[in-house]
Order: structure tokens, then C-alpha cells, then sequence
């Protein structure tokens, strides 16, 4: 019998197509985490914006309808509108910012309070 030493051509092929789709894999994940932390920045972004507007309206104490945007952050890549409805018999205000992420997709985040 024969003793084999090393590895074989075959053998070497199926490695580096193994470890060539493992390589796509993790860069396919990467990519998708990439977009992912994007949109979480998005809404955290309008969260924030939504919020600070409700503390307005809660420190005046009026609630007057009223649309704004585009709406540029410093550090952001979106562009957001928003818009200020009342329910004028129970002072109720909703706050709603819009924006449409990387891929075009619509989003939005919606915050109702009583004044």
C-alpha cells in the first residue's frame, strides 16, 4: 500500500469553495447589519425629534397643528417631515415624522400625548 502525503487537488478545490462561501456569508452579514444600524439610527433620530416636539407643545400648553421638513440632522443621512395634528377638545396632540431610509422604504414614527 501507499502512503499518501499532502492533499490532493480535489481536496484543495473543496476548501477554498468552502471557505469562499463562508467569506460571502459573513460579508452578506455585514452588509445586513450595516443597513440595520442605519435604520436604528433613523428612528432614533425621529423618536427623538417626535419627543422633543411633545415637550414643546407640553411647555406651551397650546396645541396647534402644524407640518415642518424637510428636516436635515447634522450627523444624518435621511431627511425627515414631520407634522403636529390636535384633537382640540381634549388637547391631545400626535406628532408623526416621516422619512424614507436608503432603500426607499417608507417609515414612520407616530407619538400621542394628553396636554
Amino acid at each position: 500500500m501507499k502512503k499518501q502525503c499532502g492533499f490532493s487537488l480535489i481536496e484543495a478545490l473543496i476548501s477554498i469553495v468552502v471557505l469562499t462561501v463562508g467569506l460571502l456569508g459573513a460579508v452578506k452579514m455585514q452588509a445586513n447589519m450595516s443597513a440595520a444600524t442605519q435604520l436604528s439610527r433613523q428612528r432614533g433620530d425621529a423618536l427623538s425629534m417626535a419627543s422633543n416636539q411633545l415637550e414643546i407643545l407640553r411647555d406651551s400648553g397650546v396645541c396647534t397643528t402644524s407640518n415642518s421638513g424637510p428636516i436635515t440632522p447634522t450627523q444624518g443621512s435621511a431627511s425627515y417631515n414631520m407634522a403636529v395634528t390636535c384633537d382640540g377638545t381634549h388637547k391631545i396632540p400626535t406628532v408623526t415624522v416621516n422619512w424614507n431610509d436608503a432603500k426607499g422604504v417608507s417609515n414612520r414614527v407616530q407619538l400621542t400625548t394628553s396636554l
